[in-house]
C-alpha cells in the first residue's frame, strides 16, 4: 500500500472531515483572520479519534495529532500538529518567560501525540499501515504569520492590542523552544513550519 493508497482510503470513510487545515485552528474560527488561508484538504484527525474511542468503548482519549494529509507527489503520508502561539501569548494569564514556554512545550507531548495515532490509523484502516514508511510530522505554528485583525470586533482588538508586544517579543522563543523538542525525534521526517507555508511544504514532499 502507498502512502497515496491509504489516505484515499481514510479520505473515502471520512468524507465529512475533509476541510483545509484553516477550519482546525482555533485562532482562525475566532476574531482574528489571516490573510493567506490555506487550500490543501486535510482530514480531521480529532474527529478519528472519537469515532474510533466510542467504537471501542475507550473513555479516556488517547493524545492525537490534529490532521492527516498527504503529499502533492502522494509519496509522502503526513501527520499535522497544529498550534496557537500567538493564542498562547495573547491568553496567557502568568508572565511570560523562556521557562513558561519550555513547560508549555513539554505538555504538547508530540511524540506521544504522534504514536497513538499511528496506532489509531493502523487500527482503523489497514494492518499494513506501517509498510508505508515514507511518513512525514508536520509542526504547524501561526508564530511567524501575519495576521489581519478585524477591526469591527473592537472588544477582541483591544484585548489583542494590549498583549500584541509582548507577543512579538516572544514568538522567536517559542519557535526555538519547539525546535528543541523536535530535534530528538529520529527515523521520521520532521518539518516545523510556519502555516501560511503549509502548502509549500506540501508540495514540495
Amino acid at each position: 500500500m502507498t502512502p497515496r493508497d491509504l489516505f484515499k482510503k481514510l479520505r473515502m470513510q471520512h468524507r465529512s472531515l475533509v476541510s483545509p487545515l484553516c477550519r482546525l485552528h482555533s485562532l482562525c474560527q475566532s476574531d482574528y483572520h489571516c490573510n493567506r488561508p490555506t487550500k490543501t484538504p486535510v482530514i480531521n484527525f480529532d474527529k478519528i479519534k472519537e469515532q474510533y474511542c466510542k467504537k471501542r468503548n475507550i473513555i479516556y482519549m488517547p493524545p492525537s495529532v490534529d490532521a492527516i494529509s498527504i503529499s502533492q507527489s502522494g509519496n509522502t503520508f503526513c501527520f499535522i500538529e497544529l498550534k496557537s502561539w500567538v493564542k498562547y501569548l495573547v491568553h496567557t494569564k502568568h508572565d511570560i518567560s523562556a521557562g513558561s514556554i519550555n513547560r508549555q512545550v513539554k505538555r504538547y507531548h508530540f511524540r506521544e501525540k504522534l504514536q497513538s495515532s499511528m496506532k489509531i490509523c493502523t487500527e482503523m484502516s489497514d494492518r499494513d499501515f506501517f509498510k508505508v514508511n515514507n511518513f512525514a510530522y508536520l509542526i504547524v505554528t501561526d508564530a511567524e504569520a501575519q495576521l489581519r485583525i478585524d477591526a469591527a470586533k473592537s472588544f477582541a482588538l483591544a484585548m489583542f492590542s494590549l498583549a500584541e508586544t509582548s507577543s512579538r517579543k516572544w514568538r522567536p522563543e517559542c519557535i526555538a523552544a519547539t525546535d528543541r523538542a523536535i530535534s530528538k525525534f529520529r527515523g521520521i521526517n520532521v518539518r516545523h513550519i510556519s502555516c501560511q507555508d503549509f502548502d509549500k511544504v506540501i508540495a514540495s514532499l
